[in-house]
């Protein structure tokens, strides 16, 4: 089944796409929330997985997903749900605290949640144009908060060259948000 069907049929609330769903990404959405909340116990870490689908099904009519940006979708959905877990929780850290007030995740209204919704697919889809493996690294480093360490033993690459890719990722990324006037901090 592709992606796009898929989407389709879960938009139409039909119930075996929303399962198909969670079996083709609930393993890709654990992974994610494991390596975000690393402190969480594994009845939390189900817990938010869960929240993540059911999140979806509930705002199924209103998803605009790209069928190439479902994956990055998910990873970004995941990743939220579970920082704002760990900030209730008080475990997370205080860079990340500042980061989502630089974001303006605490102004909730209509404007600025449909411009963080652009900005977040806009983004989404610049990764997913990154060649492999600068992409897996980007979002290893910044989806699942890995280590340059950790990511340099789980894919086998240097250090130094997982460093340049990311610093060269960053440069791509930029410039892809300048050509499509997205301006940036």
């Amino acid at each position: 089944m592709t992606e796009r069907r898929l989407l389709k049929g879960l938009a139409k609330g039909n119930v075996k796409y929303y399962e198909k769903l969670v079996d083709t990404y609930s393993k890709y959405v654990t992974v994610v929330v494991q390596n975000v909340g690393r402190t969480l116990s594994t009845q939390d870490i189900e817990e938010l997985v869960a929240d993540v689908f059911i999140k979806i099904w509930n705002n199924r009519d209103k998803l605009d997903i790209r069928e190439e940006c479902l994956k990055g979708y998910l990873a970004v959905m995941a990743r939220n749900i579970t920082l704002n877990k760990l900030k209730t929780a008080g475990k997370i850290r205080q860079v990340e605290l500042e980061e989502n007030e630089v974001y303006g995740e605490n102004d909730n209204s209509l404007e600025s949640k449909i411009l963080q919704s652009e900005m977040q697919q806009t983004v989404l889809e610049l990764i997913e144009q990154l060649p492999d493996p600068d992409n897996e690294i980007f979002i290893r480093r910044y989806l699942y908060f890995e280590s340059l360490n950790e990511i340099s033993e789980n894919m086998n690459i240097p250090l130094g060259t997982v460093g340049t890719k990311i610093a060269r990722s960053k440069t791509k990324l930029k410039k892809g948000l300048l050509e499509r006037g997205v301006c940036y901090e």
